[in-house]
């Protein structure tokens, strides 16, 4: 039996990003004993060696292989901004494609494979007709934010209270279904140029400097709104 104490814990975050310097001011809360690691698309690796209680990943850039997972002697916990039927990148992109009616966030412990361990938590909420990949992507993260602070509260006060978690989401199951970078680079690509489809793809796809395009032999065109 776990006693209670007051866990330490590394927190895996982006750097320069706003969701995630908010989520770490709510982790300092329930946990004095924190280590922050932060990451860019530049990081390959975890660099810590020691362990910690907990491993907690949020917006992180690297995939924790087996030996960093092993780090944390109570669990390794992952925030997804996708449901479990989305896995992989991409999902927020491919929801709005498919017209989903609700999105949502997955809180799971790591295992080796992305978007596979136990569920621990899932919070859904509704996708508006008018929701762009702007809007949505606030929307999540907001959702994330505000939803995953009861329950880091909780396991960070007792940690016995992940198989309370675990029990009450089990019904939740993941996808087969997994999305790779190479994947969602083509899905950008417009190939039917129904109007109906093209919408369809620029809605789920048009965000900052991503953008859908077309392409004639060896020449890329990219939406631009005008």
């Amino acid at each position: 039996m776990i006693k209670k104490k007051k866990y330490s814990a590394l927190i895996l975050l982006r750097k320069k990003d706003p969701f995630c310097k908010k989520f770490l001011k709510s982790i300092k809360l329930y946990s004095k004993k924190v280590k922050v690691f932060w990451t860019d698309h530049n990081t390959k690796k975890l660099s810590a060696k020691r362990k910690y209680d907990f491993i907690i990943s949020y917006r992180s850039s690297i995939i924790l292989k087996p030996k960093d997972i092993s780090l944390a002697s109570i669990a390794a916990i992952n925030l997804h901004p996708g449901p479990p039927k989305y896995r992989g990148i991409g999902c927020l992109n491919y929801a709005l494609y498919n017209n989903e009616k609700k999105y949502g966030f997955t809180i799971h412990l790591m295992s080796k494979k992305i978007d596979y361990g136990e569920i621990l938590f899932v919070k859904y909420f509704l996708i508006k007709k008018n929701d762009s990949v702007a809007s949505l992507l606030l929307k999540t993260h907001k959702q994330c934010i505000a939803y995953s602070k009861v329950f880091f509260r909780n396991i960070l006060s007792d940690a016995r209270k992940i198989e309370t978690y675990k029990e009450q989401f089990k019904k939740e199951k993941w996808s087969k279904i997994i999305k790779n970078k190479k994947q969602l680079d083509e899905f950008y690509r417009i190939r039917n140029f129904n109007l109906r489809e093209v919408n369809k793809k620029i809605r789920s796809t048009n965000y900052a400097n991503f953008k859908p395009f077309i392409q004639i032999g060896h020449n890329k065109f990219t939406y631009k709104q005008t």
